[in-house]
């Protein structure tokens, strides 16, 4: 049986967009997407504000990153991180 999920996590960081936006999308973690045996679309990629990227697999599961990046005073950036999927 399948489920879908949505988890949001959103609050402010330091360090401009262009750090934020290199902070998401280069060298990251192990457990984030995609990975070598299922590689993930980026389906957005608007560089330094917003980023999409998705796996699919069989049976209709997909998992899911979109995070929106806004700039703050003081060299500051919000981030909005929403991870979605059916698993």
């Amino acid at each position: 049986m399948s489920k879908d999920f949505e988890i949001v996590v959103e609050g402010e960081f330091p360090g401009d967009p262009e750090q934020m936006w290199d902070a998401i999308t280069q060298n990251t973690a192990a457990w984030l997407f995609p990975t070598d045996d299922m590689p993930g679309v980026d389906l957005v990629s608007e560089r330094p504000t917003h980023h999409v990227n998705r796996m699919e697999g069989p049976d209709g599961w997909f998992n899911q990153l979109e995070q929106v990046i806004e700039p703050r005073p003081g060299g500051h950036s919000f981030l909005r991180c929403v991870h979605s999927g059916v698993i």
